[in-house]
């Protein structure tokens, strides 16, 4: 916009391109009129001689006033009489576009009706209707003879079947295109692209062919062209949804596109309307379920190639069938309603904002009544003739507007009226509001020789109110004129409460001007000399701006030198990481009472300097941090009030220098004893059992009983005192534990016990408790007596807990005397017992092997008398079976003979 940021602000758009489509005639003897005046809805009035089952056309002159309709098989004039055609024309008035009309380019006289036949037409045998062929057909109308004379009726473009029409201007902005689908062959799966082109000289019978598109198009549905002449859409009832690139220089159709036909996943509904808005980057759609009997009006954003992302619903209803949409020149677009069990509806919907995305395209229901008479379609109007319009939407007071007119020709000139009492005849006019309202422009400009009339509301915004003479006061901390200012911090100085303004800074007055050499870094901008003016253009929501100045001066105030804040190492919670946890809202209070400041004055602290001198950054309520300086800066009502720092100090830790654990024998009276020593830098001791009883003050602690211990330590720093805890376990020494116990009875003659142990020292063993031996972790004993014997074992220092382990040393003895002197009177197993054996099983028997005596896990340990049934044997020699299994499975089994002697 030659220089000039304008952002606009769409209220409602009037353009009133054409009038040669002020007139809409379609359903049951609808008229409905287009004023051509701002903010007047159309009137509807019934009294046509069309009574349309689906599309139809018509047309006005350039001052809006009718002069022909049809639906493709008749056609009447101005005066609602049918124009003598001396039979029907070629259209299928069942489709949806069945006809379009189009001027002669050139000739105020000469109109064409352009109709479109799908399928041959066949009358019964008994009335003489002619056979109807498929094919593309036009008439030539003229109306300078009575309202309307037929001069070439049916007249064959296209000799094959045809669907849909569609007509948009030529690039040259005279000459008209139309343009309609076909299948050379009824073998031809694919269809293609027919356009013809109308000019000065008439219909240019040889059409532009687009083929090779794979358009897989119906007859049926919708073929529309975008305004401004570069696309084509096509609905195709159950089949695809496509639109197409069009050269309205060369009348090719190319590069075929595919939409989804609803938002829904895997609903596949009949699309029937079919429309773009005026500005041709939205395209609507009305699709139709059969099998719920529900109607979704879609949009398309077609700039948008995401398939799922550009489509948007609009809106849903239940609907007996389809409906048509028509973009008409107030840029609205106009949509039929049918009703259950009617096609007609009793109102027409509307779009108001089509270029709108989404919601914001503010569709209405039920807006023109009809009185049950909409059918399915709406005319079929030359696209183009809905582009004109101005494309200005809004501004600002004093910001300069270039005013522009979109249309499909070259403007050879222009009248605007900018609805404020002023004028211009330029065709591109420069214009500049001084005051903020809403304005009804108002341009008519001539194309082709003729003029046209289009109106747009433009709303001009205020320009955000700027206070004068004011200025940043900064701390000079070092009185040398230059510090760091934050520009952002003039908001609430020049502007009032609640402006929400964006503001960019410039050190001149020119660069404001243009928007150039912005101040790259406001929050932190070292100023140039002291004072300075810098230069803000503030800009509010609607991009409208002002430009003002203001100085930033740095001056030297003295403010009295503050305490630090001193903490404990561990005020974080956490021990031995330096960081302290720092009360910066308590600190704040301290300083607001010990310099009296009153309550306007700001009081804030800052991790740096520049920090505190550009007000960014400020500290919370409290921080964790390690020894550091912070920064305080006071503010009054006239800037800066003073800036100095603050030291934040992290007592140290005092120091425990203990271990985790320690180790005391299990008799400490026989060993020297374990002293502990706290450091001698700290200032008090406390040590605590588990209990957290004191039980020594002492900075030396000896150890005498194990359990848990804790010291606390005290250290008097920067006049604040610190602490710091250590727990600590002492334990008795882990006692050895038998790695390896071998014991062997195979040989009766030494029966011997081989110990291995496991621990931290060297020990000495023992069977009887008494008597100890070797020095070492393992040790043997032999000549080991048949029996329940007990290993003792110790550590050679005393310190660690003594162990012992139960063992059973088997041994059968050879003879038995029973008489009761205590020795050998009962024959026994030695070391055969429940503790070590899971089972015991021993059987006497004489030599004739005669079963005398069985013991098992029950008795083994009574052993056997020498009697039978308890009767007493005589001396003899006897034998014994014996089966030993112990808890690992080991199996022992011994046979032998006894020798029973009585004395």
């Amino acid at each position: 916009m030659r220089g000039i940021s304008i952002l606009f602000f769409f209220i409602c758009s009037f353009c009133y391109a054409q009038k040669e489509t002020n007139n809409w005639v379609f359903g049951k003897k609808v008229m409905l009129n287009f004023p051509t005046l701002p903010n007047v809805s159309p009137t509807a009035s019934f009294d046509s001689g069309l009574i349309a089952i689906a599309g139809s056309s018509s047309i006005s002159n350039k001052k809006g006033e009718l002069l022909l309709y049809t639906d493709g098989v008749a056609v009447w004039n101005k005066k609602n009489k049918i124009i003598p055609t001396n039979g029907l024309l070629f259209g299928d008035n069942e489709m949806a576009q069945p006809t379009i009309i189009i001027p002669k380019p050139g000739d105020d006289s000469i109109f064409y009706i352009i109709t479109v036949k799908s399928f041959l037409d066949v009358g019964p045998p008994d009335i003489p209707i002619p056979v109807i062929n498929p094919g593309l057909y036009y008439t030539e109308i003229d109306i300078s003879k009575n309202d309307g004379t037929v001069v070439i009726k049916n007249q064959t473009l296209l000799p094959f079947e045809v669907g849909k029409i569609s007509a948009v201007h030529h690039k040259d902005g005279e000459s008209i295109w139309f343009t309609t689908s076909g299948r050379e062959k009824e073998t031809d799966k694919f269809l293609s692209f027919y356009s013809f082109k109308i000019d000065k000289s008439g219909i240019i019978k040889t059409p532009v062919v687009s083929k090779k598109l794979r358009y897989e198009g119906d007859f049926n549905g919708t073929l529309k062209f975008s305004p401004d002449g570069k696309k084509l859409a096509s609905s195709n009832l159950e089949k695809e949804l496509v639109f197409f690139d069009f050269d309205n220089e060369t009348g090719i159709v190319s590069n075929k596109q595919n939409l989804i036909k609803s938002s829904v996943f895997f609903d596949q509904p009949s699309v029937y309307g079919l429309e773009f808005s005026n500005d041709s980057k939205l395209l609507y759609t009305t699709s139709f379920n059969k099998n719920t009997n529900t109607e979704t009006l879609f949009q398309y954003e077609l700039d948008n190639l995401h398939p799922t992302e550009r489509i948007k619903k609009i809106h849903t209803k239940n609907q007996n069938g389809y409906t048509s949409l028509q973009l008409s020149h107030n840029s609205k677009i106009y949509k039929t309603q049918t009703r259950p069990n009617n096609k007609s509806g009793d109102y027409l919907d509307v779009i108001n904002a089509p270029d709108k995305i989404g919601l914001d395209a503010n569709f209405k229901t039920k807006v023109i009544s009809i009185k049950d008479k909409s059918g399915t379609g709406l005319p079929n109007f030359i696209q183009s003739y809905f582009r004109t319009r101005i494309l200005n939407e809004q501004s600002c007071v004093n910001q300069l507007i270039d005013f522009e007119v979109d249309t499909y020709s070259k403007i050879t000139a222009a009248i605007w009226d900018f609805g404020d009492g002023n004028t211009s005849n330029n065709i591109l006019p420069q214009y500049a509001y001084s005051s903020p309202g809403n304005y009804n422009v108002k341009v008519t400009i001539t194309i082709n020789s003729r003029q046209i009339t289009t109106f747009k509301d433009i709303v001009i915004h205020p320009n955000p109110t700027l206070l004068k003479n004011q200025k940043l006061i900064q701390c000079d901390v070092n009185n040398d004129g230059v510090d760091y200012f934050n520009l952002y911090n003039i908001n609430h100085k020049i502007s009032q409460p609640g402006s929400d303004l964006t503001y960019h800074f410039y050190e001149t007055k020119a660069d404001a001007e243009k928007d150039t050499n912005r101040i790259t870094t406001p929050e932190s901008y070292q100023n140039k000399t002291n004072p300075q003016l810098i230069f803000t253009r503030a800009i509010n929501k609607n991009d409208c701006y002002s430009i003002e100045t203001f100085s930033i001066e740095s001056s030297f105030v003295n403010i009295p030198a503050i305490n630090p804040m001193i903490v404990c190492e561990d005020s974080d919670g956490i021990i031995n990481n330096n960081i302290g946890l720092f009360n910066i809202k308590a600190k704040k209070d301290e300083i607001r009472k010990l310099l009296s400041l009153p309550s306007s004055s700001s009081l804030d602290l800052f991790p740096t300097l520049k920090d505190a001198q550009t007000t960014t950054n400020k500290l919370d309520d409290s921080i964790n941090t390690t020894s550091t300086k912070i920064w305080l800066r006071i503010d009054n009502s006239i800037g800066c009030g003073g800036i100095n720092f603050i030291d934040l100090i992290v007592n140290s830790t005092p120091q425990i220098n203990l271990q985790n654990e320690y180790t005391l024998c299990i008799d400490p009276k026989k060993h020297t004893p374990i002293i502990l020593s706290a450091n001698s830098t700290n200032d008090k001791f406390e040590w605590k059992n588990a209990n957290n009883n004191i039980i020594s003050t002492n900075r030396l602690f000896t150890l005498n009983r194990v359990g848990k211990f804790s010291l606390t330590v005290y250290k008097t720093e920067n006049g604040i005192e610190c602490s710091n805890s250590k727990s600590f376990m002492v334990v008795n020494p882990k006692k050895p534990i038998i790695k390896n116990l071998e014991i062997n009875t195979e040989n009766s003659l030494n029966n011997f016990i081989n110990i291995e142990v496991e621990g931290t020292s060297s020990y000495e063993y023992s069977i009887d408790g008494q008597n100890y031996f070797g020095n070492n972790t393992n040790y043997t004993f032999n000549n080991v007596s048949p029996g329940i014997k007990t290993i003792y074992v110790r550590d050679i220092n005393n310190c660690e807990p003594s162990i012992q382990k139960e063992v059973s040393i088997i041994g059968f003895p050879k003879f038995l005397t029973p008489n009761n002197d205590g020795e050998n009177d009962v024959w026994i197993i030695y070391g055969a017992n429940n503790d070590f054996f899971k089972t015991i099983d021993i059987t006497i028997f004489n030599r004739f092997g005669k079963i005398l005596h069985k013991m098992n896990n029950n008795n083994a340990e009574l052993g056997w008398e020498g009697t039978y049934n308890g009767k007493t044997l005589p001396s003899d020699g006897y034998w014994y079976k014996a089966k030993l299994i112990d808890y690992k499975d080991k199996v022992i089994e011994k046979t032998g003979n006894i020798s029973l002697i009585r004395k």
